[in-house]
């Protein structure tokens, strides 16, 4: 690694720290050690509904059982079909492992708002490494950063809506992988023996993926519609033929799809099934 290259990854280094360091300032009243200080996720559908599925989620999986049925809710509920469920998502497992070794089985509120503050923390760095990209400017960047994760979007009802944050955040790093992916493929599209996509393309499908399982469709469909106009520009962009632009894209689809299947296939019978299905446009 050159000087000017270290000195680089060290200024982007510093950069993600800060984001970090905002991220914690910003939920201060929430993480604050005195807890006559502490403030609180609003109620709603955070308390009321998130922090009930992964208290159910984490005690059946302390049992040793995957939480496919839920006897609790009505007459019972197929709660692994219901898709903001989210039960095989990483950043939920892994929260629930956590609590576990501090709290025991029953995940806490506070677990939860920790997810929550990881998750506005990753929206910042993947928009800086993406914005970083885009731009050649840190300044830039940061601005990008602080902006997307700490606007009125993100802040307002994603917030509440758990799902509809960690479907969201994982946009930029989608972007960044398909500019990556293509200015590669794009830098080698005279030559017939170069693979159809590279290992960015890869990445991007496996981050879709993983923002699939997060379990809100209306937002996995402007991530979607986001990062399809994105693959046209790009392959647009960096001239590559419209033969490698689509088989990358359908590669990258191929792998989200399938990665969140267990999460999608049960969830389209559920809502098939679902009362809200019948329901009028007005009504809705």
């Amino acid at each position: 690694m050159t000087y000017n290259a270290r000195r680089g990854w060290i200024r982007d280094t510093l950069a993600v720290l800060l984001l970090a360091g905002l991220c914690l300032l910003f939920f201060w009243a929430i993480i604050t050690p005195n807890p006559a200080d502490r403030g609180s996720f609003p109620p709603g559908d955070f308390g009321d509904q998130f922090h009930a599925f992964a208290t159910f989620e984490s005690r059946e999986l302390a049992i040793g059982r995957i939480p496919l049925w839920c006897p609790y809710f009505y007459s019972g509920h197929p709660f692994q079909a219901d898709i903001q469920a989210a039960v095989f998502y990483p950043l939920s497992l892994l929260t629930i492992a956590l609590n576990w070794l501090c709290s025991g089985p029953t995940i806490t509120f506070f677990a939860l708002e920790w997810e929550a503050i990881v998750h506005f923390w990753l929206a910042s760095v993947f928009t800086y490494l993406f914005a970083r990209r885009l731009m050649r400017h840190r300044g830039a960047a940061l601005v990008s950063a602080v902006t997307f994760a700490y606007g009125g979007y993100l802040t307002s009802y994603p917030s509440q809506q758990l799902a509809i944050l960690e479907v969201g955040i994982w946009l930029p790093l989608i972007l960044w992988c398909v500019d990556v992916g293509l200015a590669r493929v794009g830098g080698h599209s005279a030559s017939n023996a170069r693979p159809m996509a590279g290992p960015a393309i890869l990445l991007a499908g496996l981050f879709w993926g993983v923002s699939l399982s997060a379990g809100h469709p209306q937002t996995s469909m402007y991530v979607f519609y986001s990062v399809l106009l994105y693959f046209a520009f790009s392959a647009w962009r960096y001239r590559v033929s419209w033969r490698r632009a689509s088989g990358s894209f359908a590669l990258m689809q191929a792998i989200g799809f399938g990665l969140a299947a267990v999460h999608l296939l049960p969830g389209i019978e559920y809502m098939r099934l679902s009362v809200r299905a019948q329901i009028s446009y007005e009504e809705v």
